[in-house]
């Protein structure tokens, strides 16, 4: 007896060589299926004439199809099967992208161990490597219980597998455990590239990995992420779910981290005074920025030179390197105020003792063109720049000589 009542359903298992499978329906019950590849070859045969579709005579698990039910010798089984086509696994591998663990049901089928999704239906195998002595425990007395796992290969859809969170080893847990509790700072190898991110292996003798998201790659924008790939890198856990396994981390916490006590150390020992060597970064009108390495000065206009400048650029470029006195540092802020005329005015005599160079005025840059003035006003000026300039030199050598820094 037959029932003409069309189903809805997904393919859940088929053997291409035997060409058997199972169906299940909406309600989650599985129907056999056998496809007759003689009497389908023929039957296509007479399809192709009539240029109708073609019955098919392989699916793939997930595929969504119609079928009726019959029941033969007290044995229900799907037929008259219709391809309606497969999208599940690439909206699971979204799913999984942005969720990063999965739901699904344990299943069995002969010797090999699958997860039936919980939305899809999709049966994805177990990792082989993932099977180990324990199989009564971890397996074979969970079967058609709901079990937590994670995708891989996720960038071939027709080679997914998965792995059970709760398979992690212990002690790799517990270490994570304890650094994202004490912020220590954790090693791991990446792995591969993931939607959004990286795949970061924390352990050379497991599967555990964690999610390393672009946005906590670096502090720079535009990072090659195929340059990382094999590397060992150092890691801050910033989100750890112990009872799934589940772990983001960040290499942007440690190097920014990095960067903030390099910063602190350059500015402890930066004294008022002290001459600097740095690389002009960028220009502004009312001066430049200088790279220090671990930090940025300033030279406002006012500091670069004892003549009126009204072009910055005709003094300093970009890229260029330039000596520099310290005038003011701001530790809160961190902030350091750079005078280059300051510099100009030392004689090559004195020495700086945190470099041990002998200043070479040969490299002081020049200075803008001068203006025509009369001979009143060149007095003046002349007379205002020594004044400045002795004024300048004194309140440099005090400060060299408080600090000990100052050699004759």
């Amino acid at each position: 007896m037959e029932n003409e009542k069309i189903k809805n359903g997904i393919v859940t298992f088929f053997n291409a060589i035997k060409h058997f499978g199972f169906i299940e329906d909406e309600n989650f019950i599985s129907y056999y299926f056998f496809i007759d590849i003689r009497a389908t070859v023929k039957k296509n045969r007479d399809l192709r004439k009539l240029k109708l579709p073609e019955i098919r005579t392989k699916y793939d698990v997930g595929d969504n199809v119609t079928f009726k039910i019959r029941k033969i010798n007290d044995k229900t089984e799907a037929f008259e099967i219709e391809y309606l086509g497969n999208n599940r696994k690439q909206s699971l591998v979204d799913k999984f992208a942005q969720e990063r663990v999965l739901k699904g049901y344990l299943k069995q089928i002969g010797d090999m161990f699958y997860v039936k999704d919980i939305d899809t239906y999709i049966l994805i195998p177990i990792e082989i490597k993932e099977i180990e002595t324990d199989i009564d425990s971890v397996y074979t007395d969970r079967i058609n219980q709901i079990v937590e796992f994670e995708l891989h290969e996720t960038d071939n859809l027709d080679k997914l597998t998965a792995t059970l969170c709760d398979r992690k080893i212990d002690s790799i847990c517990n270490k994570i455990k304890q650094c994202f509790e004490t912020q220590e700072i954790i090693k791991g190898v990446v792995k591969q590239k993931r939607k959004c991110g990286l795949s970061i292996a924390m352990s050379k003798n497991s599967n555990f990995s964690a999610f390393l998201p672009s946005s906590q790659i670096d502090i720079k924008k535009n990072v090659n992420y195929d340059d990382l790939i094999g590397k060992e890198i150092e890691l801050r856990v910033i989100q750890f779910n112990e009872e799934s396994g589940n772990t983001v981390v960040s290499r942007r916490a440690v190097i920014k981290e990095q960067l903030e006590k390099r910063k602190n150390q350059f500015f402890s020992d930066l004294k008022i005074g002290q001459v600097v060597k740095g690389i002009v970064s960028n220009i502004q009108k009312y001066g430049a920025f200088v790279d220090l390495g671990d930090a940025v000065g300033l030279i406002f206009i006012s500091e670069l030179s004892d003549e009126k400048i009204k072009n910055i650029n005709d003094i300093l470029s970009v890229g260029q390197e330039i000596n520099a006195v310290v005038l003011n540092i701001d530790e809160e802020k961190k902030r350091i105020s750079l005078g280059l005329k300051q510099y100009l005015s030392l004689t090559p005599k004195i020495k700086i003792k945190p470099t041990g160079e002998k200043i070479d005025l040969n490299t002081i840059l020049d200075a803008a063109p001068k203006k025509t003035l009369s001979r009143r006003e060149k007095k003046r000026k002349i007379s205002e720049r020594q004044r400045q300039k002795k004024l300048t030199e004194q309140i440099i050598k005090r400060k060299l000589m408080e600090e000990n820094n100052l050699i004759l």
